[in-house]
């Protein structure tokens, strides 16, 4: 089943249980995600040694991907990658 999540423009997104903000440091989203195991099945975690790439967090069942300053490590992005996933 798609996660059911609502999108808070210039804000980030929400489910009953969490909510994840633009702004937000990735250890915290790491670990709303580790306490979301009913909702969140596959996390996967993109970073590239040695150049300014930016971090990924990917909800590869869900179809979205967080994207995080390699210097601060806070959430810049997100991206709904896979529409397919998505409950309209």
């Amino acid at each position: 089943m798609p996660l059911d999540f609502e999108v808070i423009p210039e804000l980030g997104l929400a489910t009953q249980n969490w909510e994840v903000r633009l702004g937000s440091p990735i250890g915290m989203i790491i670990n709303i995600f580790k306490k979301a195991t009913q909702e969140v099945k596959q996390i996967d975690l993109g970073y590239s040694e040695g150049t300014q790439a930016d971090i990924t967090l990917t909800l590869t069942n869900d179809g979205v991907r967080f994207y995080f300053c390699p210097n601060s490590q806070r959430l810049r992005k997100i991206e709904i990658f896979d529409l397919t996933k998505v409950w309209y």
